[in-house]
């Protein structure tokens, strides 16, 4: 199980983790392990609300075929597995217990508590320390805009990025980079902007974390920006 850091962080760690598990060597790892067939990679689509009990069937009937003549092991790989029914990763439950002897899996997820205890006791946990990333320009001028702005500049935003806002996954990115620009904009800041910048990351977190839910992106969206509006006029 790899934790910790972004869900490219994530991601990419788990790509290396199966390279070594196919090819036997970390040279062989991101490009190679993603061409393999005996990478069996299960992620949920934007389409889907959830990972499925019937989509961990399929994988793990898929895990149970040889690995190729010239790898080592075959390699179920399921991205951000919080986003799993709980049926779904109960339905993992047994073969995390009892693999097939060539055979691993690799899940990842932000945090051990997002999955059921159950999954978490029964595995190895890798954490992926956060790495600083540049910011990108136009994200914090993005950003910095609608920190500035009234409410009803936010809420033109809201509509104009109406794609953004239905899909969860760049959702999460763009809540990253903004959780990324408030850090940035804390240190050294005069105390008349922390309440608002420590609101506004406590808003984001739970955003995070409601995320995992059905929550509506919409209606989290509508209390961030009506919550560090209402701290900015204070």
């Amino acid at each position: 199980m790899i934790t910790g850091g972004t869900q490219q962080q994530r991601r990419q760690k788990a790509y290396e983790l199966a390279g070594i598990l196919i090819f036997g060597q970390k040279e062989q790892d991101l490009e190679n392990a993603k061409k393999t067939a005996d990478l069996v990679e299960l992620t949920k689509s934007d389409d889907e609300k959830e990972i499925s009990i019937e989509q961990i069937r399929e994988s793990i009937t898929n895990l149970q075929l040889q690995p190729s003549k010239n790898t080592l092991n075959k390699v179920l790989m399921i991205a951000e597995f919080n986003q799993a029914t709980h049926q779904a990763q109960n339905c993992l439950l047994k073969t995390l217990e009892e693999p097939p002897e060539h055979a691993a899996i690799v899940i990842t997820c932000p945090h051990p508590k997002t999955v059921l205890p159950t999954i978490a006791s029964r595995c190895h946990q890798i954490k992926v320390k956060s790495s600083a990333q540049p910011i990108d320009q136009s994200i914090e001028n993005e950003f910095n805009a609608l920190w500035e702005s009234n409410l009803a500049f936010s809420l033109d935003w809201l509509e104009k990025n109406a794609k953004l806002v239905e899909n969860k996954n760049q959702l999460r990115e763009k809540v990253g980079w903004w959780l990324a620009i408030l850090r940035k904009k804390i240190r050294g800041l005069n105390t008349s902007e922390t309440d608002r910048i420590v609101t506004a990351i406590e808003k984001l977190y739970l955003m995070e974390e409601r995320l995992q839910s059905q929550a509506s992106p919409r209606l989290l969206l509508d209390a961030f920006f009506i919550a560090i509006r209402c701290k900015k006029n204070l």
